[in-house]
């Protein structure tokens, strides 16, 4: 099974937010434990680098995070037709657009992230962290 991991759960992760960092923990564990391949979007790791540095005033804690990242992800790269491509779904944001454009070329069962709604255009299904949990880590 293929997955894209939206920003939202790794930030969740990483940073420890509340509520959500306990099932983020989880759903992240159980993707390993059933050795799920794990996408993320380049543009995720700027993203992640960035509020990690801004959160924790530490530009060093913020390369081992995004190098942690790029040891136990996958890095799906766009370009000018993703681009395009993502401008032509019927979704209101255009992150999200690309999000779904990299999971449809990836042949991505989910994309999980916490922003579902914003996905209810996409070729992709997009879950929560905690349906997947629920769905997943039954089996």
């Amino acid at each position: 099974m293929i997955v894209l991991i939206g920003t939202n759960v790794i930030l969740d992760y990483v940073l420890k937010r509340e509520p959500h960092a306990a099932t983020a923990k989880t759903c992240l564990d159980l993707l390993v434990s059933r050795k799920v391949k794990m996408w993320l979007p380049v543009n995720a790791l700027t993203d992640i680098y960035y509020t990690t540095m801004q959160a924790r005033h530490d530009t060093y804690a913020a390369r081992v995070i995004v190098s942690k990242l790029l040891n136990a992800f996958q890095i799906v790269a766009t370009d000018k037709a993703d681009c395009l491509r993502a401008l032509e779904l019927d979704m209101e944001d255009f992150e999200f657009a690309l999000m779904a454009i990299c999971a449809k070329k990836l042949k991505a069962a989910h994309i999980i992230t916490r922003y579902t709604e914003g996905f209810r255009n996409s070729p992709v299904t997009a879950i929560s962290p905690e349906e997947w949990v629920a769905v997943y880590g039954r089996e």
